[in-house]
């Protein structure tokens, strides 16, 4: 699966394919796939696509699979639009203003499923119906051993 990339600001999704980005060399290259809602733009080291919110501006750009990754493009987007692009590893790309919100946010997250998980655990060890269904990770995360040996 390829990164996932987005402006700072938003780019309406129509002004990107209006030839705006011919004197970088980068065109819309039409694919199978193709549709009102996802458009790829080529440049001369690779392709990118590029997907529409409903709201009209350009949600996010993506490498497709296996292709050079496409530095022109981006640096024609960047010349072009006046805006930086920031990829999903970038607290940023979510909305935070800081790398420190975006790591509590992800602990607060961890910790909700980490209770979460404890939870189904002592239901599981108590017979009580609960989330850990066999074969899924969380099921094989459990201690089965003693929760075996606790139900006995």
């Amino acid at each position: 699966m390829s990164t996932a990339y987005k402006p700072l600001f938003n780019i309406r999704f129509e002004n990107i394919f209006d030839a705006r980005l011919d004197k970088y060399e980068v065109r819309e290259q039409i694919r199978t796939d193709t549709s009102d809602s996802t458009r790829y733009l080529a440049g001369p080291d690779g392709v990118l696509a590029v997907f529409s919110e409903q709201n009209g501006a350009s949600s996010s750009f993506v490498r497709p699979s296996f292709e050079p990754m496409p530095w022109s493009t981006f640096d024609a987007l960047n010349r072009e639009f006046d805006t930086e692009f920031v990829s999903e590893h970038d607290h940023r790309f979510w909305g935070f203003d800081t790398a420190e919100e975006w790591d509590q946010f992800q602990n607060e997250i961890t910790r909700g499923e980490n209770d979460d998980f404890y939870i189904d655990l002592i239901r599981y060890a108590r017979g009580e119906p609960n989330g850990l269904i066999p074969g899924t990770v969380g099921f094989k995360k459990s201690p089965r051993p003693l929760l075996m040996a606790m139900q006995a």
